[in-house]
C-alpha cells in the first residue's frame, strides 16, 4: 500500500503501538515514556506562558523508532485509539467521583451525617450509571474497608 502511494495509519492502544515500533517504551521511565516526542518528566510539565495549557506548546511529532516493525509507517501515522482513550478517561473520572462520595463521609463527621450523604451519593451514582445502561445496568462499585477496587 505505501509503495502505490497510499498513507497508511495505526490505530491502536499505547501497548500494541510500543511493540510495533521496537518495545522501547517504558511509561514508568524518567523519559521514554512518550511514543510521539522525546520528552522527560521536566518537559512534561511545561505549559504555554498565555493559556498555562500543553496545547500552547504546539508540540510536532519528532520522534522516530528505527526498530519499527513496519519502518514505512511513520510514527505521526500511528493514531491513538478513540475507545481506549475514553475508557481510560471514563475509568479516571468515575475513581473520582467514588472517592469525592466516600469523602463525604470525613467531611461531615461532625454533623453526623456522614455515612449516610455517603451512601445515598453512591446510591445516586450508581442509579445514573445501570439507567444508562453502563455493564447493561449492572454496574457495581467495589470497595474494601471503604477503599475503592478495580472498576
Amino acid at each position: 500500500m505505501h509503495d502505490s502511494g497510499s498513507i497508511v495509519y495505526i490505530d491502536s492502544d499505547a501497548m500494541f503501538a510500543d511493540v510495533v515500533l521496537g518495545g522501547k517504551l517504558d511509561p514508568k521511565s524518567d523519559e521514554d515514556f512518550n511514543l510521539y516526542n522525546y520528552e522527560t518528566l521536566q518537559t512534561k510539565s511545561v505549559v504555554g506562558s498565555v493559556t498555562g495549557l500543553r496545547s500552547e506548546l504546539s508540540r510536532t511529532i519528532e520522534r522516530e523508532h528505527p526498530e519499527s516493525l513496519l519502518p514505512a509507517t511513520a510514527t505521526k501515522q500511528f493514531v491513538p485509539c478513540a475507545n481506549h482513550m475514553f475508557a481510560r478517561i471514563t475509568e479516571l473520572l468515575v475513581k473520582r467521583r467514588v472517592m469525592s462520595c466516600l469523602e463525604m463521609e470525613v467531611l461531615n463527621k461532625s454533623k453526623g451525617t456522614g455515612v449516610a450523604e455517603k451512601e445515598a451519593a453512591l446510591k445516586h451514582l450508581l442509579a445514573n450509571s445501570n439507567a444508562r445502561g453502563v455493564r447493561n445496568g449492572k454496574f457495581s462499585i467495589a470497595l474494601d474497608d471503604n477503599k475503592l477496587q478495580p472498576t
